[in-house]
C-alpha cells in the first residue's frame, strides 16, 4: 500500500549565525492518493502563513509493507 505525505518546511533567522537560525517543519496530512494530497496542498497555499512560503511544500510517497497472516 502506498501513502502520500504532505509537509511544509521553512528556515528562518540569520543564516550566517547558527544561534539565530532555525528551521521548522510540519506534517499537514497523509493521503491515499497523490491527487488528494495535491488538492489539500492547493487549500493550504491559501492560508496566511503558508501562502508566504508556497515553494516549501513537499509531497512524498511512502510504501507501507503489508503483513501476511
Amino acid at each position: 500500500m502506498n501513502i502520500w505525505v504532505l509537509s511544509h518546511q521553512y528556515d528562518y533567522g540569520a543564516l550566517c549565525d547558527k544561534y539565530k537560525w532555525d528551521e521548522e517543519g510540519r506534517i499537514l496530512g497523509v493521503y491515499y492518493t497523490k491527487k488528494e494530497a495535491l488538492k489539500s496542498l492547493i487549500e493550504y497555499q491559501k492560508i496566511k502563513g503558508f501562502s508566504s512560503c508556497i515553494s516549501n511544500f513537499y509531497i512524498e510517497e511512502y510504501i507501507l509493507d503489508e503483513v501476511e497472516r
